[in-house]
C-alpha cells in the first residue's frame, strides 16, 4: 500500500486472493443472535424477519505473527482467532456481555473524577457546545475533556495490544494519513503524557513492548549505519517495528534521538509506579540505548559531547550572515533527551547494583554533554549549540522545550534562568496561534505553561485549541486537513493534569537522585498541588485519584485558588516532600487499599 503523502498513485492498495499471495490476510466474522422469528444466511446477506430483537457479533483477524515474521509464510490462522471470540460470547445476552464491557471500562475509568465547576453551557449538546465556547463560560468542557482523553488510551492501549498510534483504533481510511504510523519525533510519545498522571498505568504497557521491541531492528541499524553498539530509532515506526530513516528528507529523516525520547517514557513507568520488576526488565533496553550515543557522539569545538549529524524538530536556522540551513551538530533538544537518558540510566544502575564501569563512564559524560544554553542576543533559550535563530519562527515547533516538557531540566525554582529563557521563548514564538493550536503545537504549548507555573496561559492555549481545534465529537483535527490527530487530544488531556499536579521536581539541587534517596525510605520527588491552577476554574473543585512520581495517589479540593483539603495514599507509604499553597511540608500518605 503506497502512503497517502504520495498523492495520487496507481493501484495504491494492492489485494492477492491467491492461495501463496504474500500478503497479510485477514478475515471478519459476523453472527446475529436473534429473539425469535427468522435468521436467514446466504453468501451475500443477513436476513433476520420476526424478531424482537437481534443482537450482532463482530470480530475480525490478521494472520500478523509479530513484526519479524512474514504474514503470509509464518503468519497465524485468522479464521480459528474469529471463531474462538465469536464463539466466547456466543449466547450470552446483550444485557450480559454490556455489563461486562462496563465492568471491565470502569475498573480502569473510575479511578479519576474530576470537577471544575458547572455552567448553563454544561447542558448543551456536545457540538452546540463546541460552537459556543467561550473562554471562562465553560469550565467543565476542560473535565469533559480530560475524561475524554482518559476514554480514548482505556480504549485503545490495553496491555497485549498495539500503542495507540496517530488515528488510534478509529481509523476508517485505508490510506490514513501519514499511514496511522508511530511518528518518534513527537506524536507518539505525547499521545502517552497522560497516562501515568491520569492513573492508568497499564495503558502504557503497550508502547513498553513496541520500545523493547524496536531494539531488533534498532540494533541493526545501528550496527550498520553508524558502527556502534546498542540500538537506535529515527524518526517513524510501523507495525513491522523498522528503525532506518525515513524517505524524503533529512530534514526530518537523520532524527537520531527517537529511541532517546521513547526510554524516557520506560523510566517514567518505574517513577510513577515503583515497579522495580519493570525497570529490570526494561534496564538492558535502556541501558543498550545509552551505548548507541556512547559510541557516535562526538566532540566539537567548546569540547562539548554533541550529536551529528542532527536538525532540530524538522525546523531550519539562519545564521547570522543569513545562511538558512537545518543540518548541524548538538541541536539543543538533541542534547536534552541524550542527557536525560544518561541520568536515568545511571539512577537504575545503582537501583539495581548493575554496571558501575558503564555507570562511571555515563557520569563522566554527562559533564562533557553540550548545556542549555540563553543566547546572550535575545535572552531566549537556544535551539542550537550556536546562537542561530529559527528561520521560521512562527512554524509552531519549540523543540528547546523538552527540557521542561516532557524532560525535567528546565524547572522555575530549580534552573530560573533556564525557565526564565524559555518563557521568552513560548511569549516570542507563540507555537498555539499556528497549525490551529493543534496535534504537537497546542499540546507542547499548554503543558510548557503549566510547568511555567503559569495556569492562565495555559488556559489560554486550552481555549484556544477549544475553539480552533475541535471536530463535534471532540477529537482534534490538525491544520483542517487531517481528520484527526489524536495526540491533540491527548497532549491537552496531560496538560490539564499538570495544571492541577505536578510532581518531576526532585529534592536535590542537580535535578538528580542522590544515592541516600535511593537507599533511605522517601520519596526524590516533590509533589506540588494545583502549581497552575488558573483563575478560570480557582472558585471551587476537586480532583479524586491522579497519580504522581513515587507511586502516590492524590485526592485534592480547593476553593478560591487554594487548596482547602488533600489526601495522599500509597501503597507502600513513605514520607514526601510537597508544596502545597506554597507552603514545603513532608507528608506520609494513608495507606491505599
Amino acid at each position: 500500500m503506497e502512503p497517502n503523502y504520495q498523492g495520487d498513485v496507481p493501484n495504491p492498495v494492492v489485494y492477492d486472493d491467491a492461495p501463496d499471495g504474500k500478503g497479510m490476510r485477514f478475515e471478519t466474522h459476523l453472527r446475529a443472535q436473534a429473539d425469535g422469528g427468522k435468521t436467514t444466511v446466504t453468501d451475500q446477506s443477513l436476513r433476520v424477519e420476526g424478531a424482537n430483537a437481534v443482537t450482532l457479533l463482530l470480530t475480525a483477524a490478521t494472520s500478523f505473527n509479530g513484526p519479524h515474521k512474514s504474514p503470509s509464510a509464518e503468519g497465524k490462522d485468522p479464521r480459528p482467532l474469529c471463531e474462538r471470540a465469536v464463539s466466547a460470547a456466543a449466547g450470552k445476552s446483550y444485557l450480559a456481555l454490556r455489563e461486562a464491557h462496563v465492568a471491565d471500562f470502569r475498573a480502569l475509568f473510575d479511578r479519576v473524577e474530576l470537577d471544575l465547576g458547572q455552567t448553563d453551557a454544561s447542558r448543551l449538546p456536545t457540538d452546540q457546545r463546541i460552537r459556543e465556547y467561550a473562554p471562562g463560560k465553560d469550565p467543565a468542557l476542560a473535565a469533559l475533556y480530560f475524561q475524554f482523553g482518559r476514554y480514548l488510551l482505556i480504549s485503545s492501549s490495553r496491555p497485549g495490544t498495539q500503542p495507540a498510534n496517530l488515528q488510534g483504533i478509529w481509523n476508517e481510511k485505508m490510506r490514513p494519513d501519514w499511514s496511522a504510523n508511530w511518528t518518534l519525533n513527537c506524536n507518539v510519545e505525547i499521545n502517552y503524557w497522560p497516562v501515568e498522571v491520569a492513573n492508568l498505568p497499564e495503558c502504557h504497557l503497550p508502547l513498553a513492548d513496541m520500545i523493547e521491541g524496536l531494539k531488533v531492528d534498532g540494533a541493526r541499524t545501528s550496527k550498520v549505519m553508524y558502527g556502534a553498539r546498542g540500538w537506535m530509532a529515527h524518526h517513524n515506526a510501523d507495525i513491522w517495528l523498522t528503525t532506518p530513516p525515513v524517505g524524503g528528507t533529512g530534514l526530518w529523516a537523520i532524527y537520531q534521538v527517537g529511541s532517546g525520547w521513547l526510554c524516557h517514557h520506560l523510566w517514567e513507568h518505574y517513577a510513577f509506579t515503583g515497579d522495580r520488576e519493570f525497570l529490570k526488565r526494561v534496564y538492558p533496553t535502556l541501558r543498550d540505548a545509552a551505548l548507541f550515543y556512547m559510541d557516535t557522539l562526538i566532540e566539537e569545538r567548546h569540547g562539548w559531547l554533541v550529536t551529528a549529524p542532527a536538525t532540530s524538530f524538522e525546523s531550519s536556522y539562519r545564521k547570522p550572515d543569513g545562511e538558512v540551513n537545518w543540518v548541524c551538530m548538538g541541536p539543543t533538544m538533541d542534547m536534552q533527551i541524550v542527557r536525560d537518558l544518561y541520568q536515568n540510566v545511571v539512577e537504575a544502575s545503582k537501583i539495581l547494583g548493575e554496571d558501575a564501569e558503564l555507570r562511571a563512564r555515563l557520569e563522566k559524560d554527562l559533564k562533557r554533554l553540550a548545556p542549555n544554553q540563553v543566547s546572550p542576543t535575545t535572552g531566549r533559550l537556544q535551539e542550537w549549540s550556536e546562537d542561530w535563530e529559527n528561520a521560521d519562527p512562527r512554524n509552531g515547533q519549540v523543540a528547546q522545550g523538552w527540557g521542561l516538557v516532557p524532560g525535567s531540566q528546565i524547572h522555575p525554582r530549580r534552573a530560573p534562568d533556564l525557565a526564565a529563557a524559555m518563557r521568552k521563548t513560548l511569549e516570542f514564538r507563540r507555537p498555539w496561534e499556528t497549525n490551529s493550536c493543534a496535534s504537537w503545537t497546542g499540546s507542547w504549548a499548554a503543558n510548557m505553561w503549566a510547568r511555567l507555573g503559569d495556569g492562565d496561559k495555559a488556559a489560554m492555549v486550552l481555549d484556544t485549541h477549544f475553539k480552533q481545534a475541535l471536530n463535534p465529537n471532540l477529537s482534534a483535527h490538525f491544520m483542517g486537513g487531517v481528520d484527526w490527530e489524536i495526540d491533540g487530544n491527548l497532549g491537552i488531556t496531560a496538560a490539564i493534569a499538570e495544571m492541577l499536579l505536578q510532581s518531576h521536581e526532585k529534592k536535590d539541587e542537580g535535578g538528580r537522585m542522590k544515592d541516600e534517596e535511593i537507599r533511605k525510605d522517601s520519596s526524590p520527588y516533590v509533589i506540588e498541588l494545583l502549581p497552575a491552577l488558573p483563575k478560570a476554574w480557582a472558585a471551587q473543585g476537586s480532583v479524586k485519584g491522579l497519580k504522581a512520581r513515587g507511586n502516590v495517589t492524590v485526592d485534592i479540593e480547593w476553593k478560591n485558588g487554594k487548596v482547602t483539603n488533600f489526601k495522599f495514599r500509597s501503597p507502600s507509604p513513605k514520607p514526601v516532600a510537597a508544596r502545597i499553597n506554597g507552603e514545603s511540608k513532608t507528608i506520609t500518605p494513608e495507606k491505599l487499599q
